[in-house]
């Protein structure tokens, strides 16, 4: 028979990961917004209404079968927050502002995983430290491993903000094929031996 406490643990721990997804998406709109641009003000998009954010493959299918089939590497991502640097009237560099947009998403993540550290410490049981801990430790994952300069993922925004433009363009040309590139590298341990040391790093840091 299945144990009701923990199935209600794993649904709490889905539910905290899906809003970590969505408040890093929110991020990346809200400094947009910041710098001049209202396109996902005006969409509705800086809302914590999950129905706003959800995909239905980046936010439950393959988060769901990365758990299931216990790989090292559990991520996902929400509808990306639409930003167009054309409209930052606030910044004189569009490229500029594009990284800093892209940067708010990861910090956001970080920043949550500071909290939920501070939080794992001032528990009372040992089960609620695990709990907020796991939390901590998922939210320094996700914002780190969105810093990798991998293409479709925010560090290679940040990173394109300062190369020469003409390896903008060749860089760009691998966006349509990221999702590809990046389970690749998922399955085949690249990203976990590149991530878990930085993620220790980090958390030893943070705790």
């Amino acid at each position: 028979m299945h144990n009701p406490g923990l199935i209600m643990i794993w649904i709490l721990f889905l539910l905290l990961f899906l809003y970590s997804v969505i408040l890093h998406e929110i991020s990346h709109g809200y400094v947009a917004y910041l710098l001049g641009d209202d396109t996902a003000y005006r969409q509705g998009r800086l809302s914590l209404n999950p129905f706003y954010h959800i995909d239905a493959f980046g936010s439950i299918l393959l988060p769901l079968f990365l758990f299931l089939s216990h790989s090292p590497v559990l991520f996902g991502y929400a509808r990306p927050v639409p930003v167009n640097p054309l409209r930052f009237y606030r910044i004189k560099n569009p490229r500029i502002g594009m990284a800093l947009c892209s940067l708010a998403g990861p910090m956001t993540n970080l920043i949550l995983g500071y909290l939920f550290c501070v939080m794992a410490k001032a528990s009372f049981t040992p089960a609620a430290s695990q709990f907020f801990m796991g939390v901590s430790i998922l939210n320094v994952v996700l914002g780190l491993f969105n810093l990798l300069p991998i293409p479709g993922l925010d560090g290679s925004h940040i990173l394109m903000a300062f190369l020469p433009r003409s390896l903008v363009v060749i860089y760009a040309r691998l966006q349509p094929f990221s999702m590809l590139i990046i389970l690749v590298l998922a399955v085949t341990g690249v990203i976990s031996a590149v991530l878990f040391p930085m993620v220790e790093v980090v958390m030893r840091w943070m705790c």
